[in-house]
């Protein structure tokens, strides 16, 4: 768990810079983009291959272990990102993920709460509902407060 909160910490504040500055990635080409996707997919798959040593797997626990699963997790999350911004918007843009980006805050502060819960697939599938519903419940009381607050 430690490990997973160690790599978050570094990830969760690179997605919020990403999303900051944004417009400079908006003007990029799309082989540009292509370029980068490559070149995170190239890194994260070197990390996984790196994961696999022996040698690498007996260090389970240490900080060398973290850094390389953030090799790992961060490069080829920013990858299908790209993928994702590559394709049709019609594809990506449905209705579930539109309410994850909305609640994406919120749901990020509840699911490591409930992280150690999960035992099976069927745990899982339960804690994300939950999660769901913990977080969309959040987000409609900060509302209020805000609005509260606000007058």
């Amino acid at each position: 768990m430690d490990a997973i909160r160690a790599e978050q910490c570094l990830s969760f504040p690179i997605g919020v810079l990403l999303s900051e500055k944004r417009k400079k990635f908006l003007l990029l080409s799309k082989r540009k983009y292509v370029q980068l996707m490559a070149i995170f997919c190239i890194i994260g798959l070197v990390s996984l291959a790196i994961k696999q040593l022996p040698e690498v797997r007996d260090l389970c626990g240490t900080p060398f272990y973290s850094l390389v699963e953030f090799g790992i997790k961060l490069p080829l999350g920013i990858s299908v990102m790209i993928i994702l911004w590559l394709l049709p918007h019609r594809w990506v843009i449905n209705p579930v993920l539109a309410l994850c980006g909305a609640l994406s805050y919120e749901l990020y502060l509840v699911h490591m709460q409930m992280l150690g819960m999960v035992h099976s697939s069927l745990s899982a599938w339960m804690i994300l509902l939950i999660s769901m519903l913990i977080a969309f419940s959040l987000q409609k009381f900060l509302k209020q407060l805000q609005n509260f607050i606000l007058k």
